[in-house]
């Protein structure tokens, strides 16, 4: 399902190209790693951001084209570093109200922003300004139809795209995989195996 999710949003309705740019928020969330593979299949360039290094490192191991810290540094501007002052085409945000301030200014001109969620909220701080002035889009992807799962069982099943698994638990063990997931130390799905 992370797959289908990932490819409505960046496929389906995000409309990427090949040559295009790519910022994955959040990497390390199940969505998040199938949205950075799913962007290398389709033949973008990405990047990643993170709360952790080690997430980042796990990334450009997957391919990713580098990696920023957003406890640490200002996204937008270290995108626009990565991009030669112009941004990025697509950014891929689960995250929400946290997130989107610098995701909308890590935009390209007629940049898009590929929302699947908001774990940190639904409000966020917007500037409608940023947005027509610059021609870009918001762009709502919540799961995926019929089309996108067929789509990514068909790579799944030809070996193009991974499930990135991180753990697995026992159901009378699921209390260790909340604690995995609350803490924010996966990188990739944690399951519970009944």
């Amino acid at each position: 399902m992370a797959f289908t999710t990932a490819w409505r949003a960046l496929v389906t309705a995000g409309r990427l190209r090949p040559g295009e740019t790519v910022l994955v928020t959040g990497i390390g969330g199940g969505v998040a790693t199938a949205g950075l593979q799913v962007a290398l299949l389709a033949g973008a360039t990405v990047f990643v951001s993170s709360s952790a290094d080690w997430k980042i490192e796990r990334a450009v191991a997957l391919g990713a084209a580098g990696g920023v810290d957003y406890t640490r540094d200002d996204v937008a501007a270290w995108v626009r570093g990565r991009t030669g002052g112009r941004g990025v085409d697509v950014v891929l945000d689960g995250a929400g109200a946290a997130s989107w301030r610098a995701s909308i200014d890590a935009l390209a001109m007629g940049g898009r922003l590929c929302a699947y969620g908001a774990t940190t909220g639904d409000s966020p701080d917007l500037s409608i300004r940023e947005l027509y002035q610059s021609h870009r889009s918001i762009l709502g992807a919540p799961m995926g139809g019929r089309g996108d799962l067929d789509a990514v069982w068909e790579l799944v099943c030809a070996g193009r795209l991974e499930p990135v698994v991180d753990s697995v638990h026992p159901l009378e063990r699921v209390e260790d995989a909340l604690r995995v997931l609350e803490g924010r130390h996966q990188f990739g799905k944690v399951l519970v195996e009944p």
